[in-house]
């Protein structure tokens, strides 16, 4: 009845402000302890709102690594989502550790501790200017305008002015923060180990020609559309899959829809779950993971595909040092694309063999819990002593 009455009789960009106050999720000292020291974590809150465990993406496994770590560490724990617009008393917490909205808004309100920026991707200037190059190159070519899915949450004042960064990445997502923050920590993404399989049987001289585009919202900054356009200047034997074009990009799939849903040898298997029998099923029809992206921090679809034994097609910008371990996209064109796709399936059989294999050994290898709660650690004493 109350709400019903406020809804009636104040302005509606007021009554949605009340709205996201009432319903915003924050849990205080989830661990109900009684430590000496307090932490603010500005994340998801999504995993503490329940028991079940959710594999479709490593970062509910990495908010709970995250919370138990400072619990370990002797913090009493407090967790915000991070698109919160709550107003919190931030003097007595000892230290934020995270990013997003309620991180941004401890700078205007009194706060004697310290402050951990945990980055996902790449620095957002760099993040939304290179999106913007890839809408501008798409435009080049077909002239039609489409929008940018991947726009960064900004924050600028967060990172630069924090004590120190975590950030999930290689040297290379490192590099976008130079001049920055000068106390940056890398961390391994987490792949679970659920999504590793040595099993899948492959005929390499018939998926030596498949390939997969594993990705999310974001279509264009994923190189999607390269590879859309790619694949008009192949012959008959190379197809390929496509997991995670998202619902909402209606203008990118109007544009593309002849080729994302007509063409004999493009697969649009729309959502996947990692861990599921379709996915399995893709991952033995293919040969390689192919993700031309122009900015991440750590791309875990490709890990995830990584760890099922595709080989590597990807961008410096993906966030991966593949080494040896596949192939790197130097030209992000249709043509750029085209070529080194050829080049993979010129590879001998016994060649791609034992970069499935050593695909999946890096993967157990580097992007495990527990090499990522080692670095974290580790970074968290550094940046607080």
């Amino acid at each position: 009845m109350i709400k019903k009455i406020l809804k009636k009789n104040i302005p509606e960009p007021l009554w949605d402000y009340i709205k996201h106050i009432l319903t915003t999720k924050f849990k205080s000292n989830i661990f109900n302890t009684s430590h000496d020291k307090n932490v603010l974590i500005s994340y998801i809150i999504s995993p503490f709102l329940t028991k079940e465990n959710n594999v479709s993406h490593p970062i509910w496994t990495e908010s709970r690594e995250i919370a138990k770590l400072f619990n370990k560490l002797k913090y009493n724990v407090d967790v915000i989502n991070l698109d919160s617009i709550k107003i919190l008393d931030y003097s007595k917490y000892d230290l934020i550790f995270g990013f997003g909205k309620p991180f941004n808004m401890s700078f205007n309100y009194k706060f004697n501790g310290k402050r951990i920026f945990h980055g996902t991707g790449a620095n957002p200037i760099f993040w939304d200017k290179a999106e913007s190059l890839r809408i501008k190159s798409n435009y080049l070519r077909n002239k039609k305008r489409l929008i940018p899915r991947r726009v960064s949450m900004g924050g600028l004042n967060s990172f630069i002015n924090a004590d120190g960064m975590t950030l999930i990445g290689n040297k290379w997502t490192k590099f976008t923060y130079e001049g920055f923050n000068d106390n940056i920590f890398c961390l391994p993404a987490i792949i679970l180990s659920s999504v590793i399989n040595e099993n899948i049987k492959r005929d390499t001289s018939k998926t030596k020609f498949c390939f997969t585009w594993f990705g999310s919202l974001g279509a264009v900054h994923k190189g999607l559309d390269l590879l859309l356009e790619a694949m008009l200047l192949l012959d008959e034997r190379f197809c390929l899959n496509i997991c995670g074009l998202h619902e909402l990009e209606t203008d990118f799939i109007e544009h593309y829809k002849d080729l994302i849903y007509n063409h004999p040898r493009i697969i649009n298997h729309g959502f996947v779950d990692i861990s599921s029998e379709k996915m399995s099923h893709i991952l033995s029809s293919s040969s390689f993971v192919i993700h031309p992206s122009c900015a991440e921090g750590s791309a875990t679809s490709v890990l995830s595909c990584m760890a099922g034994g595709l080989v590597p097609i990807i961008t410096e910008q993906t966030g991966i040092s593949i080494d040896n371990l596949g192939l790197l996209i130097e030209t992000t064109t249709p043509e750029g694309i085209a070529n080194i796709m050829k080049k993979a399936s010129e590879l001998p059989d016994d060649t791609i063999l034992k970069l499935s294999s050593m695909s999946i050994s890096y993967v157990r290898k580097i992007h495990t819990v527990e090499n990522y709660k080692s670095n974290l650690t580790s970074a968290i004493i550094d940046i607080t002593k």
